[in-house]
């Protein structure tokens, strides 16, 4: 099952991968404030595929407890 959970990972991966050579075959960054922007985009669809395809009910709970005790959000 090792290698089954290291494939169900990867396939969070590839979105992220493709969007990520998008962008760079698409724009062309020519400042830090172009270089941030594409660095949060990429953060944005790196996490929300992680969190859609790669994490399991339980990893999604262990991500959401310092969240919860941060904003100090009621279970």
């Amino acid at each position: 099952t090792f290698w089954k959970n290291i494939l169900q990972m990867s396939k969070g991966l590839l979105l992220p991968a493709a969007f990520g050579i998008l962008l760079n075959m698409l724009i062309e960054i020519d400042s830090l404030l172009e270089l941030f922007i594409y660095i949060f985009m990429y953060i944005v669809v790196y996490l929300v595929s992680m969190w859609c395809i790669s994490m399991n009910h339980f990893e999604k709970e262990i991500a959401m407890k310092p969240i919860r005790k941060l904003f100090r959000i009621p279970i």
